[in-house]
Order: structure tokens, then sequence, then C-alpha cells
């Protein structure tokens, strides 16, 4: 998982390696001899599956089969937020006027590093945004989630918002 502010730090990092000259390609390589970023010609075709996958027939099953089903959820919940594919979905987890900007899948954080199952980042406006931790789980929540989701909170607070100052 790469954060909002590692990613504008690799970008920085890339722009500071090409004296921010803008590459205009479709491939690009890094010259070792030179230590810049250049264009190929050479292009590499991805060869694996290219189908989309219906995860949600393979979740319900689960679920009726009374089965461990949170993978499952997770693979949905991250396939389908903000697709317009899943009203109630949407609705459930995406506060009102605000956009989507990036999607944590397992988010590793703190001592023993715990693993949020999704956390969401939505801008509000220019300098205000919204940090959604979900914790899933097959079974009714119980008094411990709590702490557990508490535990994430303190995380974002002290980790992950201070290094992304422009969040709030």
């Amino acid at each position: 998982m790469v954060t909002i502010y590692e990613t504008d730090r690799l970008f920085q990092l890339i722009r500071n390696k090409n004296q921010s000259k803008q590459l205009s390609g479709k491939s690009f390589t890094f010259n070792k001899n030179t230590q810049q970023i250049e264009i190929t010609n050479k292009v590499d075709d991805y060869k694996g599956r290219k189908e989309e996958i219906n995860i949600l027939p393979r979740l319900v099953n689960k679920y009726n089969n009374k089965q461990k089903f949170e993978t499952h959820l997770q693979a949905y919940i991250i396939q389908n937020i903000n697709r317009n594919t899943n009203k109630s979905l949407d609705n459930c987890l995406i506060p009102r006027n605000t956009k989507l900007e990036w999607i944590g899948n397992e988010v590793s954080c703190g001592v023993g590093m715990q693993r949020i199952d999704i956390l969401l980042s939505f801008n509000k406006d220019t300098h205000n945004r919204i940090l959604v931790p979900i914790e899933l789980k097959a079974v009714e929540a119980e008094l411990s989630v709590i702490s557990q989701i508490q535990r994430y909170i303190d995380w974002i607070e002290q980790y992950y918002l201070p290094n992304r100052p422009s969040s709030v």
C-alpha cells in the first residue's frame, strides 16, 4: 500500500531525477548509466488474466454457506466503491459532497503492523479530507472491535495526518 503523501513524494523524486523535464510517451525506462528516466519503444504486453472478475456470486455463496467471507467482502468493496454499481454501498460509505481520493487495502499501521481492512480518503474541499477506516467482521461486532477501531484512529492521528499536512 502506498499512501497519498508517499505517492506525492515518489512523483517529486521522479521529477527531480529528470530536472522536472516532462516526458511524453507511453513507455519509459530508467537508464542506469545516465541516471535518467527515458522514453523507450520497448513495450511488454500484459499476458495475464484480462477479463473482469465478478466477486459477488462467490461472496453470496460464502455468506449463504456460513463460511468466512470477509476477504470476499473486502474485494467486493474495493472493486465497486464509487463506481455506481451498488448505490447502497456508495450511500453507506461515501460522505456527501466529497470526492474519493484514495483507497487503501490492508493498510499496515502501528506496532505489530495490524492492518486496517480498508481505508478510504475523500476530498471534502481543497484543504479538508475525510478518512474512513473500515474493519470487516463476518459476525456481529463485539466491544473489542471498538478498541480496535480506536487504535486505527489513533494511528491515523499520530502517523498519517502529520505526514500529510493537507489532511484534516
